[in-house]
């Protein structure tokens, strides 16, 4: 902010937490400010509208509006500003985002929002939810700066911020002027700015289409000096973990990207660990080590302590844990990984995820008949474990699917299922995925879309969705809901890349072709976000979107999770609550984004 000298900067590169009622430490009572006209005689803000005439500036105000008195906490950098607590319950206030796509004096607001407080006579909030044209306001505003990377925050303010703004004859765009004033300081050093002190300068905000479903940016973890290979995030989207390929795993924090190693057992001889497993309740994360085959588990929502050092069975014969990520019960009391042993077929193995730091073995094992165990997936209900197995066929190809009964401490395989007959179904990378009810399971064979009961008379249903004979299916998502089933086709030419589906009757309601849907016959990933229907898809070099696939099916714009073309190697992608983290190989880094629309 500047002191009593007009400068064009750019408002909001401060977090702002805006007192509904009156804030008891801050000397100045918002109920003495019944219009913005009373706000307007402030002296500070009268101070600062000297300093502008004064300067050849001028501030038109508007009259007879009312000012709101906002709750929210605003996360700021110098572009982005994002709407992260609602108020009271009860409270109709503002959600949304700002996005700054200029230097001053054009500064860029970009909103998005479904709810909000009246600001003024006239509505910003009706001009952001487009039930409006007017986009004028007056806040008085308790702001708080300081530093989002480490969470600290040293100053503290009361101010006054206007806006003037006119609509563009469509409606969506409303530009003007804006002056956000200190009225006084109630915490921190003289440099936190003084009543008088103030921002002035031009801006634009532009409607943003609700249906169209936004990812913003938070920002990137950089991973060190080894890559990563594997990341996850917790349910609540508030923290994640990152595994690398030397060994690492490092914990961060959502919000201010900080991170922090778990200490893994020493002495040791991991050579590499493999995919991380989290639990459903996000408060476990587990992972096998290579080289000295280990499962480690630890506590993932506080100190990163070890809850399960486990060491593989060596009966029937010597074995070692595979590297698939494991799998936790719905309490994450138990927990499941692929075993291969020297001299039998592989199994699952059970382990207790809360023995504690000290090493122990499996609690049991429930042992395939088929070789090539090469991922695993959890029921729903976690009391089933759907296994690929490669069987007879050739390396990187798989025919058959093993069902096990992970409801007891004991399992037991139910099923394996020849999905093919003498055909060898190529699985690509890509796991099994469960219906939401669990009585299906989706696979690919690359040429069809594969339904396999999981119960009863087990069957397999192959079904067509590609529209030519070359296209591969590959990624499938099932919504929170249960009530969309998504798959991407690897496709050339004109051809459809998105076909959308009822899981129930297997019925496709929708067929596209999405420029961010145009994945390759390998790499990326697919996942729907939260409880939403928007499905994000990473194509496999770096490029993410977001596509609402309700009804009106929109795809909003590309981020990429790369600096440049050539640095676009991306290791894996998770969802955890709204946050998507892509984790990029090349430039050993993990960018994060945030749904903020719908």
């Amino acid at each position: 902010m500047s002191h009593r000298t007009p400068r064009l900067v750019a408002v909001g590169l401060c977090a702002g937490l805006v007192c509904m009622t009156g804030c008891p430490d801050s000397g100045i009572d918002p109920g003495q400010f019944r219009s913005c006209d009373s706000l307007q005689e402030h002296a500070a803000v009268q101070q600062a509208l000297t300093i502008l005439a004064q300067g050849g500036q001028s501030f038109t105000f508007f009259s007879g509006s009312n000012p709101a008195n906002l709750l929210g906490t605003w996360d700021t950098t110098a572009s982005r500003i994002t709407h992260t607590q609602d108020g009271p319950a009860g409270e109709d206030l503002p959600t949304g985002r700002m996005e700054f796509t200029s230097s001053p004096p054009g500064n860029t607001i970009s909103w998005a929002a479904t709810q909000g407080s009246d600001l003024g006579a006239s509505s910003l909030r009706a001009f952001i939810s487009g039930t409006s044209a007017s986009a004028t306001a007056c806040i008085f505003a308790q702001v708080q700066r300081g530093d989002l990377i480490t969470g600290v925050f040293t100053c503290r303010t009361q101010n006054a911020i206007f806006f003037s703004l006119t609509p563009s004859s469509d409606g969506q765009t409303a530009t003007g002027q804006f002056l956000n004033v200190v009225l006084a300081r109630l915490s921190g050093a003289a440099s936190c700015g003084d009543p008088g002190d103030f921002s002035f300068g031009t801006i634009s905000l532009k409607r943003v289409d609700l249906s169209i479903p936004v990812l913003t940016g938070i920002g990137h973890i950089d991973v060190g000096v080894a890559q990563p290979t594997g990341v996850v995030i917790d349910p609540s989207g508030s923290f994640g973990f990152v595994g690398t390929s030397g060994g690492n795993v490092l914990r961060f924090d959502v919000n201010t990207r900080q991170i922090s190693s778990l200490s893994l057992p020493q002495p040791n001889g991991f050579l590499s660990i493999g995919p991380l497993g989290m639990s459903r309740p996000g408060s476990d994360v587990g992972f096998v080590t290579e080289g000295d085959s280990r499962v480690l588990s630890f506590n993932a929502l506080g100190g990163g302590f070890i809850e399960a050092h486990v060491l593989p069975p060596q009966t029937p014969s010597p074995g070692t844990f595979l590297p698939i990520a494991p799998l936790y019960n719905a309490v994450a009391s138990r927990g499941y990984v692929g075993v291969a042993f020297q001299n039998n077929r592989p199994a699952v193995a059970v382990f207790n995820a809360a023995a504690g730091s000290g090493q122990t073995g499996v609690i049991s094992t429930a042992m395939f008949l088929q070789d090539g165990l090469s991922s695993m997936v959890l029921s729903p209900n976690t009391s089933q474990i759907a296994a690929v197995l490669r069987g007879a066929a050739a390396a990187g190809r798989a025919r058959f699917l093993g069902l096990v009964n992970v409801s007891t401490d004991a399992p037991s395989v139910t099923r394996e299922i020849d999905l093919g007959s003498q055909r060898m179904l190529d699985f690509l990378d890509e796991p099994a995925v469960y219906s939401i009810g669990g009585e299906l399971l989706f696979l690919t064979n690359g040429p069809e879309l594969l339904a396999v009961q999981t119960s009863g008379s087990f069957g397999v249903a192959a079904f067509e969705v590609r529209d030519g004979t070359s296209d591969v299916v590959r990624h499938r998502a099932v919504s929170a809901d249960g009530d969309v089933l998504a798959v991407t086709v690897a496709t050339s030419g004109s051809n459809n890349n998105l076909v959308l589906l009822d899981p129930g009757t297997m019925g496709i309601f929708r067929r596209a072709r999405e420029p961010g849907a145009a994945v390759g016959p390998t790499g990326g990933h697919a996942a729907f976000v939260g409880d939403t229907r928007v499905l994000v898809i990473e194509d496999g070099a770096g490029h993410v979107t977001p596509i609402d696939t309700a009804p009106p099916f929109r795809a909003g714009v590309t981020r990429d999770a790369f600096g440049s073309a050539s640095t676009s190697t991306i290791a894996a992608m998770a969802v955890g609550g709204r946050v998507v983290a892509v984790a990029n190989r090349a430039e050993r880094r993990v960018y994060l984004f945030r749904l903020t629309n719908p």
